[in-house]
């Protein structure tokens, strides 16, 4: 039984996914992808819209004030009683809205163009009422009274001079003079019709723009579910965001932390065993630790694996391969890897470090570790090496365990020439820290160099509540209880 390895990968025995398998939500319409962004930037989305709907209001607020004045126009029909009367006033209604009724309008007035009058002016009638309405719409209450009564009595004086000469002509009288109104009449019709186009608006610009920022730019990995469908493998731990992490990320500190009962170091107990379950019938002897990007807590994950198999009985050795970055725990002029494949001795390069009592044989656990040592100017070189290929063939004939612990794969080439070279990858991606993109490009870059990825560990997950009880003084060393959310370093 091996670990599930990308299609067409030699080796692989099957699909052993069945426990981990997710909803594809990768695949997902793009209406669930606007659905889930919006989720994911929520925030963006709530400020969108309201800023939209708030400068949808602010214009419609900002426009010139309106106010209307109506004057009132009485229709007696002529002939026919009631029927005469409802014909005049339709007719009354068609003459009124005449251009030459503007025009005599705007002559009594003197400052208004007709076509101005016929614009700003209304003409309206019910057909069940012998009523007549001419609406003037201004910018002061004075000039749309003005305006209407102006218009109804240039109809009253246009009717009355006989220019109409059939039997539904009546007779028209100006029973109501427009009063200038009190206020302006953008009121709440407009005012809550603007309002909502513009909350219309906010929501679409809103959601368009929490897709582009979710999908389109760096989208990160929000959950465990989300690793295993993009790596198509399955997370073999989670290990929890704690301030344990974070200060013991040196070796010395991280030997104290794999011996205990506590969250952290359960948590790298159960990666061991993971990785055991899922690689019985092939033996691995040596592990590449990779991850995307910087600060998804690779190197963490490295050293306390290696601490952690060594304080349970296995013989390891930690190879530290990034040459591009000086570790603080190594003395100026330290042997260490650089050195080794310039030519030096090996076994003089590698230092021991207890970790545990056994009781049983009464010997003490140890941890080899090959450090980087002083920096070369071509680290590239180095690790493509046969040199290299040797040393980790001579360190997998001597130890049961080899982890190498590498640059971010995503950030800095210089360890990919190692993917192949190895017996299989430990992929490590932080939760909120990894981001898509960049863990599909680590997957691409491990099938396309035939390497063969043993599973994920998904660092920075959430605390298990039923661990709650391992931050009790006594298994803390008297420092108290641990913050849930400090986070682990790399």
């Amino acid at each position: 039984m091996t670990v599930n390895t990308p299609e067409g990968h030699p080796g692989e025995a099957g699909p052993r996914r069945s426990l981990f398998t997710a909803p594809d939500r990768l695949n997902a319409g793009p209406l669930h992808q606007i659905l889930q962004a919006i989720r994911h930037r929520r925030v963006v989305f709530l400020v969108v819209v309201l800023l939209v709907a708030a400068l949808a209001l602010g214009l419609t607020l900002a426009q010139r004030s309106e106010y209307r004045a109506t004057a009132t126009m009485l229709v007696n029909g002529a002939e026919g009683g009631a029927q005469g009367g409802s014909r005049a006033t339709a007719t009354g209604r068609e003459l009124l809205s005449l251009p030459s009724v503007a025009a005599s309008a705007s002559q009594s007035l003197g400052d208004i163009s007709a076509e101005s009058v016929a614009d700003d002016v209304e003409v309206r009638g019910p057909d069940d009422a012998d009523v007549l309405q001419a609406t003037a719409t201004a910018d002061s209450p004075g000039q749309a009274a003005r305006l209407a009564n102006a218009y109804a009595r240039a109809f009253v004086t246009f009717s009355g001079e006989g220019q109409v000469r059939n039997a539904d002509r009546g007779t028209v009288s100006l029973v109501q003079e427009a009063l200038p109104p009190d206020g302006a009449t953008r009121g709440a019709t407009e005012v809550v019709r603007n309002g909502l186009l513009g909350l219309a608006a906010g929501l679409l610009l809103g959601a368009l723009l929490a897709w582009a920022l979710d999908v389109t730019l760096t989208r990160r990995v929000r959950s465990v579910e989300e690793l295993e469908e993009i790596y198509q493998l399955p997370v073999l731990a989670k290990i929890p965001r704690t301030r344990a992490l974070a200060r013991r990320a040196q070796m010395g500190d991280a030997a104290g932390q794999a011996v205990g009962f506590n969250e952290e170091a359960e948590a790298f107990r159960t990666l061991r065993t993971n990785l055991r379950y899922f690689n019985v019938d092939s033996q691995v002897r040596s592990i590449l630790v990779a991850s995307p990007l910087q600060g998804d807590g690779k190197s963490t994950i490295a050293r306390h694996l290696a601490v952690t198999m060594a304080s349970m009985g296995d013989s390891v050795c930690l190879i530290d391969a990034d040459l591009r970055k000086r570790d603080p725990e190594t003395m100026p002029g330290t042997e260490g890897l650089s050195l080794v494949l310039a030519g030096f001795d090996l076994e003089t390069a590698l230092t021991e470090l207890p970790i545990a009592f056994d009781a049983v044989t009464e010997e003490s656990r140890v941890l080899f570790r090959l450090a980087n040592g002083p920096l070369p100017p071509n680290p590239s070189e180095l690790l493509e090496s046969a040199r290299m290929r040797w040393v980790l063939g001579e360190l997998e004939r001597r130890f049961d365990v080899v982890i190498v612990d590498t640059p971010a794969l995503g950030v800095v080439s210089d360890a990919l020439t190692l993917v192949p070279a190895v017996s299989g990858v430990l992929i490590v991606s932080g939760i909120e820290q990894t981001t898509q993109q960049a863990a599909l490009e680590l997957r691409k870059q491990v099938s396309l160099l035939g390497g063969r990825p043993l599973g994920v560990v998904a660092n920075f997950a959430s605390r298990n509540r039923g661990y709650d009880y391992y931050d009790d003084d006594t298994y803390d060393g008297g420092r108290g209880r641990r913050s849930r959310r400090a986070p682990s370093t790399a």
